[in-house]
């Protein structure tokens, strides 16, 4: 009995082997087009230097950041209120897990600060020898190993405001 049910099982599955539809032509042909995709290659530039290894002058962090200005995060020493330092966002945030707006620099774990940038093309149009990249964002790696990304290089806390 064993050995007709081995059998039996052993047919079933070579049976289930070949498609019963009775089709057995297959479609193959060009492919038209390529298919978009969203993929990031980034070379990572240190903060401070531009991407050809110049140091870039007037205190600046990144080559699109003005001479004077802060792109990353929004810091008033005199004004406490209206400062929001980029938080390390596993540790700006209450026992419960409510988001803490970062507002002065009393506690470096709370805070981070930038280590690296990269320009980021989102979009690719890729046709062989005349692809072109476009959608250009602006990233930023910080001390605490977090990737932050925005489409206008000026980066702010955007979990500061909890209930948002």
């Amino acid at each position: 009995m064993r050995k007709l049910l081995s059998i039996l099982v052993i047919a079933l599955l070579f049976i289930g082997l070949f498609p019963l539809t009775g089709d057995w032509t297959f479609d193959a042909r060009a492919v038209s087009g390529n298919e978009k995709a969203t993929m990031m290659a980034l070379y990572l530039y240190p903060v401070g230097y531009d991407s050809d290894g110049s140091e870039l002058g007037g205190g600046r962090n990144f080559p699109w950041e003005p001479a004077g200005a802060n792109y990353w995060g929004t810091y008033f020493p005199d004004n406490e209120a209206q400062t929001y330092l980029m938080p390390s966002a596993s540790n700006a945030r209450t026992l419960a897990g409510v988001p803490l707006p970062v507002r002065n620099r009393d506690n470096p774990l709370l805070y981070t600060d930038p280590i690296a940038w990269a320009y980021v093309d989102i979009s690719v149009e890729a046709a062989g020898g005349r692809s072109a990249s476009y959608n250009r964002w602006y990233a930023v790696l910080d001390d605490d190993g977090q990737l932050w990304m925005d489409p206008d290089g000026v980066f702010h806390d955007p979990r500061y405001d909890a209930t948002a």
